[in-house]
């Protein structure tokens, strides 16, 4: 007796696991595109299984000053933001979306989505030199969650200076106002991010 093959099983069955799909460009030559798998990869890795469908499409404003920040990212999503808050408010929602759109506005190769942990990793392992070279947007989500050496600070500090030195778009969510995080960083992390990024202090409902 024959038994069917059993058929090819993919975690991804638009591109097959290739990563990339057919396209087409303006001039009507074929070309290949990044599958929106590797988008979801990225969203995953840093931002957990649980963000991996948020985007700015979906986000629920339920303040005023969720609404006012929804709608300026919405306006420009390939801006630099600061967005900070208390916990509970879509923080994380807004930069997954962020990361999203950026994704979708054909800057995949350029657009750097890391964790603090991840971002202090790359400076001592020199992997985010060959970063800041080709990046037009970096992307770090919970600013401020991880204790940081002396040594780390002076080389976070060196991240911020270059990527304000090359105009480079930066997003970033964080609990903490830009006055409260120089007193984990000092003044001249805040300071640059504060050069570089439009602040956006998402509040509760009635506080102001």
């Amino acid at each position: 007796m024959l038994f069917p093959k059993n058929p090819q099983i993919y975690n991804c069955e638009l591109c097959k696991d290739i990563k990339y799909i057919p396209a087409v460009t303006e001039k009507g030559n074929s070309a290949v595109t990044p599958c929106r798998c590797l988008m979801l990869e990225a969203k995953r890795r840093c931002f957990g299984d649980y963000f991996l469908d948020k985007n700015l499409d979906n986000y629920e404003a339920r303040t005023p000053s969720m609404a006012s920040a929804l709608k300026l990212l919405k306006g420009n999503p390939v801006g630099s933001y600061y967005i900070y808050g208390n916990v509970g408010l879509g923080k994380t929602h807004l930069v997954a979306g962020l990361y999203e759109a950026n994704y979708n506005n054909g800057r995949w190769t350029s657009t750097h989505v890391l964790t603090e942990t991840q971002l202090t990793e790359s400076i001592k392992d020199y992997s985010i030199r060959a970063m800041l070279r080709t990046a037009s947007t970096f992307v770090i989500d919970d600013l401020g969650k991880i204790e940081v050496a002396k040594w780390d600070i002076e080389a976070l500090f060196n991240f911020y200076n270059e990527v304000y030195r090359n105009d480079q778009a930066l997003i970033i969510s964080s609990n903490y106002s830009l006055q409260a995080l120089s007193g984990i960083y000092g003044g001249a992390i805040s300071r640059r991010i504060e050069e570089r990024c439009e602040i956006l202090n998402i509040i509760s409902q009635g506080k102001k």
